[in-house]
């Protein structure tokens, strides 16, 4: 079981090293508080665009001298008050009531119960949970609608200022019923629920992600990468602590299933990061998955068939792919090598190498050689160094080794 140890010190190495160029260490909790007061601000911009649209729409209308008589209405509620027994519901009418009479007889201006229409709205909202009937709300929002229509027939400046007013509102809608809202509502401890929340399958959708990203990044890009953040760490904290009195668990296999080995969690993921940063996130989880070859094994070789059937269904990887190079006679050597990798020998080796950052810098330099005679012998220095354990000895990863340095003089560097 040592190796798989130490090939588990690598996995959380690596996935450490690869969060960090998401976003910055943080805290389930703060990442989330974060994200929620972005979400709030999203809705809160929203609305606030929606009111400088329509705005000088209302001032106009404002400035007319159409009188609205809410007389009928009072009279109405003044009825039905006498019949409601004492209590909540009773005492937000008689609220209702005060705010059409005000200082008036019942007939004023527009301003001014445009004004009332609004409180109206805000004390219907406000008696969710209130102990106040569903009759009596019911009611409050149909004195609501009286106002708007006798507003819409009294002035025709209004009733314009309001239907400017209702194109801007689906934006704002829209954000209130979907995953944003949801969030800006989040308070306390369950504010560390905020990334599983928007990126978990099972309480998420990739269209929703996507919305959410999109909003959410313009108002601060650094709040969702810390979002992302939070998800992958999570998942693979979730994944550490499932291992049960020192039992083996394959941490890359596992990572890689509860991040993309589910075909919708994939596609959120997808929606999260973006095509640049989900490419890079795929293939460095593929190479982790890779390294499950080996996972619990004594052994560091795998029969040649099973290592076949795994390369079949693995597909292209920068590392295991080798005949790319068609690398042939009469380098022999090389193609041992290359070969030897290919069909199951030195994995603990190439595991170590895949989850070297420099490892696969220094890969990438050699195919972007063009001469050919360069090229292998760039290609047979990083074998060499793979077969011979380099990248996995002390203080190697942090080697930062220029291409002048690792493979002579060559134009272009990384």
């Amino acid at each position: 079981r040592g190796a798989s140890k130490g090939q588990q010190n690598q996995i959380q190495r690596a996935i450490g090293q690869f969060v960090n160029t998401v976003s910055k260490e943080t805290t389930p909790y703060e990442a989330g508080q974060e994200l929620v007061e972005a979400s709030q601000q999203v809705i809160k911009g929203l609305k606030g665009n929606r009111a400088n649209f329509a705005s000088p729409y209302y001032e106009e209308a404002r400035k007319s001298l159409a009188k609205i008589d809410v007389a009928p209405i009072v009279k109405n509620l003044d009825t039905t008050i006498k019949e409601y027994p004492p209590g909540k519901s009773r005492s937000a009418l008689i609220k209702a009531k005060a705010m059409l009479e005000g200082k008036t007889d019942g007939v004023t201006d527009i301003k001014y119960f445009d004004n009332v229409k609004k409180q109206l709205g805000e004390m219907v909202k406000g008696l969710s949970g209130s102990g106040v009937d569903g009759d009596t709300k019911r009611l409050l929002s149909g004195v609501q609608r009286s106002l708007v229509d006798l507003s819409d027939t009294a002035s025709k400046r209004y009733r314009g200022a309001r239907k400017t007013f209702e194109q801007a509102s689906p934006a704002v809608e829209e954000a209130e019923k979907r995953i944003i809202g949801r969030l800006a509502k989040l308070e306390g401890e369950a504010v560390t629920t905020a990334s599983k929340k928007l990126f978990s399958a099972l309480e998420s959708s990739p269209q929703s992600v996507a919305y959410a990203r999109r909003l959410i990044r313009q108002q601060s890009p650094d709040v969702w990468n810390k979002t992302v953040r939070t998800y992958l760490v999570d998942i693979f904290e979730k994944i550490k602590s499932s291992t049960a009195g020192g039992d083996f668990v394959n941490l890359g296999g596992q990572f890689y299933k509860k991040t993309i080995g589910d075909e919708k969690q994939k596609k959120i993921l997808r929606a999260a990061m973006g095509p640049k940063g989900y490419k890079g996130f795929t293939d460095f989880a593929d190479i982790l998955r890779r390294t499950s070859l080996t996972a619990g094994k004594e052994s560091t070789t795998v029969p040649r068939k099973v290592a076949l059937e795994q390369m079949e269904q693995q597909g292209k990887s920068s590392l295991v792919s080798l005949g790319e190079f068609n690398i042939t006679q009469p380098v022999a050597q090389v193609s041992r090598w290359a070969n030897d990798l290919i069909f199951g020998k030195y994995q603990k080796q190439l595991a170590e190498a895949m989850l070297n950052p420099n490892a696969l810098k220094q890969l990438s330099r050699a195919k972007s050689i063009k001469d050919r005679t360069k090229q292998v012998k760039a290609f047979s220095t990083f074998l060499s160094l793979v077969i011979g354990g380099e990248y996995a000895k002390p203080g190697f990863p942090e080697m930062d080794i220029p291409a002048e340095t690792f493979y002579g003089k060559q134009e272009g560097s990384f």
